[in-house]
């Protein structure tokens, strides 16, 4: 267990989480906030086809580098929290539990399934890493309608997401809402964010709104730094109120 708050989002393609954090990253001017953000897509562009057109032979090998990714990007939390004053709050986007339940579910949506040796190579890497991965608090699922998602992603224009269509992103966001299901049926705090209608900047407010009401925010034993995060949003309001 981590000796501070960790919440992840996700959510389907085109549903903003970049973005969201490129904003929280803004409005944010405190070490109370840290953020993690996915892989790069100029680093793993030509490999997403693969992962995007759902091709289960290369497919779980692109997971495996956004597993490793994720892994870095966690142990280096954990390092800044020995050496800085712990956050309030750890935003991370994504998390393994969440890649891995929402590509299997991807599959199973196109008749396919994740071979058992790519869960096995999936499953013992997460396991052999298990304590520099930041175990969540709460999980914010992000949605939206999937018309809006497929306007989204041809207005990005992504090279790696050309091939993309509307099937592919609604089975894509029933995936994501499968293992939002499946989290809460193993008993995580899971809480839904609809973004449909609201600016990236409503959505960042949105989501600390969602945080503070939480049930893994009120019981936190760490009262100062609840406090501290509390206070924190407090100075987010006054500053961004809409």
């Amino acid at each position: 267990m981590s000796s501070f708050p960790v919440v992840v989002v996700f959510g389907p393609l085109g549903v903003g989480k970049s973005a969201l954090f490129s904003m929280i990253d803004r409005l944010f001017e405190t070490p109370d906030v840290w953020t993690t953000a996915e892989p790069s897509h100029a680093v793993l562009g030509s490999p997403l086809q693969t992962l995007y057109r759902q091709d289960d032979k290369s497919g779980g090998a692109v997971q495996l580098m956004i597993l490793m990714h994720r892994i870095v990007q966690h142990m280096r939390v954990l390092a800044d929290a020995r050496c800085k004053p712990l956050p309030g709050v750890v935003m991370l986007d994504g998390h393994p539990y969440t890649d891995r339940l929402i590509y299997n579910n991807w599959l199973l949506a196109s008749g396919r399934l994740m071979s058992t040796k790519q869960r096995s190579q999936y499953d013992n890497t997460l396991n052999m890493h298990a304590d520099h991965v930041l175990n969540p608090c709460v999980y914010v699922h992000l949605t939206c309608d999937p018309q809006i998602l497929l306007r989204r992603i041809r207005r990005r224009a992504r090279p790696e997401e050309r091939e993309l269509t509307r099937e592919a992103i609604e089975d894509h966001a029933c995936a994501s809402k499968n293992a939002a299901d499946r989290l809460r049926a193993d008993g995580h705090e899971v809480l839904t964010l609809d973004n449909t209608f609201l600016s990236v900047h409503q959505t960042a407010v949105r989501l600390f709104d969602l945080w503070r009401t939480s049930s893994a925010f009120q019981q936190s034993p760490f009262a100062q730094k609840r406090q501290a995060s509390t206070n924190t949003f407090c100075r987010f309001r006054r500053l961004h109120s809409i």
